[in-house]
């Protein structure tokens, strides 16, 4: 019997020891877990219905299941039914795009545990993935409140008081869909006084009071993108270069190789609320063609070819800012561009030509009843190339970290060369070499380049040979010497330009009667600058000398020398500043021995006495005289401004809603020539506004 008992005593003790533990993986297997019924990885609507599939039906002594939507507690919309869940969306203000779902389990006590975090892909309202608009409208008020005239003076233009409302605005913005990336943005001008207007210049008082500046809209998706409004059409320098008007591209990248760009525009800049892509007239249009190859599309950019074609036809129809009698044109022409790289990007090559047939048909509105020769059509070619060189990068000599780099450029423009989207001077050739680099804080750069015209030597005209030259470096001779902290130490800037051109000999029926009336001319400029800079005060001293030497036959003392000088002190503080300028300016004329002086005087400074206070002045002072006292004039400026800003219904992070200013200008002057003084002259006016940025 005890051998039976110990026997039960240890069986009794496994059970109780092995309940536990069978208890816990009863209760783990039937815990209560849950999972998302919808497609986490693609977006799902608005309005949507989210489903939850759970592992069993929630027991009553269990709790409740709260579920979090982004930062919003949804759990009261939450329907259960026999081990599944929905939750609608509908009108819950809760964001679009990517969101988290979080499911927890709350128990009788409180605590909480949790059942899942899902994403959730939510579309906008509208059905896009992501949506963006940021519309901006800016509205100013700026004018004469009175004003006084000198005596004799005409009768201004307009009114002495006037108030004058001009608006500045646009929009932009982003939505996506599906792959689709669309992009948009606009911008809009207005003003209240005609002659201000956007098209004053073409419609006169016609032109609309608020009109469309620019706007461009892109869609893409993937390798293909679309455009309108206004466009660049043309990436070669020669013959269609980054050509800017309102119209219309596509581009297409196929297998990251080859690359298709078309697009077709106005023939000039296109501002208003009409033709919105710029192609309504046939007769004035630029359409361009790139191919693009890649020969290596793993690395892009060290082996590239393009080939572009252009066809454009203008119309004597000018851009909206520009006031000219034009004449109609039309090119067509084709041309290839190469660029070129080591693995590295140290060695750049790019090279080009274009050949453009231009032609410059008659123009009955230009022409009148004059007889005109007819220009025949011509096609003309042109050439560059360009190689820059990494020479020195990230090199050392001694101890001082240098750098050097080499560009050398070469263009060849043949005589009669033109082509309608590329502003190219034809009949020259120009050559260059550039230089710039550094050795330890000293920075400096070099370049020198020639030109010459008249390719084809055409007798009747002009050879005219141009150089230029120039260096500039910046020598911060504080940090030179290792001494940051050594304030009296200026950060110097120097620089020289020197320009020579010598036309050739008179040419025979040209118009030069003597060789004194052929270019022979030398001109030089060195410019030298020392800046002191601290936290409070800043100072600088400028001197600069220019020469012009002329040197045909009869002209060789026709020459000036210029020598300037100035001095600026100023200091800064956070709640204003004030600066002192002196100058004084040498102008001698070799030929006649004469001289004359100007002397300049400004100060200049403004005052914050609250957050969107500011009161603001200056004042100048010039005195100009002769070395013999012949000539005398004195001119003085005053300007005083007080503005307020204040915040409506806003209130901006970089700065004030609204903003009003009142403005007060001074100007006289008095002239004494040969010891008679002239009467003085003064005038003044008040002017004042109101700026306010709506949204």
């Amino acid at each position: 019997m005890p051998d039976d008992q110990r026997l039960i005593g240890v069986l009794l003790v496994a059970a109780l020891l092995g309940a536990p533990a069978g208890a816990q993986d009863t209760t783990a297997a039937d815990s209560l877990q849950i999972a998302a019924g919808w497609d986490v990885a693609r977006y799902q609507p608005y309005d949507a219905v989210l489903s939850f599939k759970l592992t069993r039906a929630l027991r009553p002594n269990e709790g409740r299941i709260a579920v979090i939507v982004g930062r919003a507690d949804l759990s009261a919309l939450l329907e259960l039914r026999s081990g599944r869940a929905r939750l609608p969306l509908r009108g819950e203000r809760i964001p679009a795009g990517d969101l988290d779902v979080e499911a927890w389990l709350v128990a009788a006590d409180g605590s909480w545990r949790e059942l899942g975090r899902f994403p959730l892909k939510r579309l906008t309202r509208s059905g896009f993935e992501t949506m963006a608009m940021r519309p901006r409208l800016n509205v100013q008020s700026a004018g004469q409140l009175d004003a006084r005239l000198p005596e004799g003076a005409p009768p201004p233009p307009r009114t002495a008081v006037y108030q004058d409302v001009t608006a500045e605005g646009g929009f932009d913005g982003a939505l996506t869909r599906e792959g689709w990336n669309v992009s948009w943005q606009g911008n809009v001008a207005g003003a209240s006084y005609a002659p201000a207007r956007l098209r004053a210049g073409q419609l006169g008082p016609d032109a609309p009071a608020m009109d469309l500046a620019s706007y461009n809209v892109r869609a893409t998706r993937g390798s293909f993108a679309l455009a309108a409004g206004h466009v660049a059409l043309g990436s070669n320098r020669l013959l269609a270069s980054q050509f800017r008007s309102r119209g219309v591209t596509a581009d297409v990248t196929f297998a990251k190789r080859v690359s298709i760009a078309i697009g077709s525009s106005a023939g000039s800049e296109l501002v208003g609320w009409h033709d919105m892509l710029g192609l309504s007239r046939p007769t004035h249009r630029v359409a361009a063609a790139t191919l693009g190859i890649e020969a290596l599309p793993t690395r892009p950019g060290l082996l590239r070819l393009e080939l572009t074609s252009l066809d454009g036809s203008l119309q004597p129809l000018p851009a909206f800012t520009q006031q000219a009698a034009t004449d109609r044109e039309q090119s067509r022409g084709y041309g290839a561009q190469l660029v070129a790289a080591d693995a590295s990007q140290r060695m750049r090559l790019t090279i080009g030509m274009a050949r453009s047939r231009f032609d410059n048909p008659r123009d009955p509105g230009l022409a009148g009843d004059s007889s005109i020769v007819a220009v025949r059509p011509e096609t003309r070619g042109a050439r560059f190339g360009e190689v820059a060189l990494d020479a020195l990068r990230g090199a050392k000599i001694g101890s001082v970290p240098t750098s050097l780099a080499i560009v050398v450029r070469h263009e060849r423009t043949d005589p009669l060369y033109r082509s309608v989207a590329a502003f190219v001077q034809a009949d020259r050739q120009q050559d260059g070499l550039e230089a710039n680099g550094s050795a330890g804080v000293i920075q400096w750069q070099a370049s020198a380049s020639r030109a010459r015209d008249n390719l084809d030597e055409v007798a009747s005209l002009l050879i005219t040979r141009t150089r230029n030259y120039a260096v500039n470096a910046a020598l911060p001779l504080g940090a030179l010497v290792s001494a940051p902290n050594a304030w009296w130490l200026p950060a110097l800037t120097v620089g020289w330009q020197g320009t020579t051109q010598r036309g050739d000999s008179t040419p025979p029926n040209s118009g030069f009667r003597a060789l004194s009336q052929i270019p022979d001319q030398r001109t030089g400029n060195i410019a030298v600058g020392a800046v002191w800079q601290r936290s409070i005060w800043s100072a600088n001293y400028r001197v600069n000398r220019s020469i012009v030497d002329n040197r045909q036959p009869e002209r060789t003392r026709a020459d000036f020398e210029t020598l300037a000088q100035a001095i600026g002190v100023g200091l800064t503080s956070p709640r204003g500043s004030i600066a002192l300028d002196l100058s004084h300016e040498v102008l001698d004329n070799v030929e006649l021995g004469k001289s004359a002086l100007n002397n300049r005087f400004g100060v200049q400074g403004d005052w914050r006495p609250f957050v969107h206070s500011t009161l603001s002045g200056a004042v100048s002072l010039s005195l100009a005289r002769d070395d013999a006292a012949t000539q005398r004039a004195r001119n003085v400026e005053l300007r005083f401004e007080a503005s307020q800003g204040f915040n409506a219904w806003v209130r901006p992070p970089d700065g004030s809603q609204a903003r009003a200013f009142i403005r007060f200008g001074r100007a006289g002057a008095a002239l004494r020539l040969a010891g008679l003084r002239q009467p003085s002259v003064a005038q003044w006016t008040l002017d004042g506004g109101l700026s306010l940025r709506l949204f």
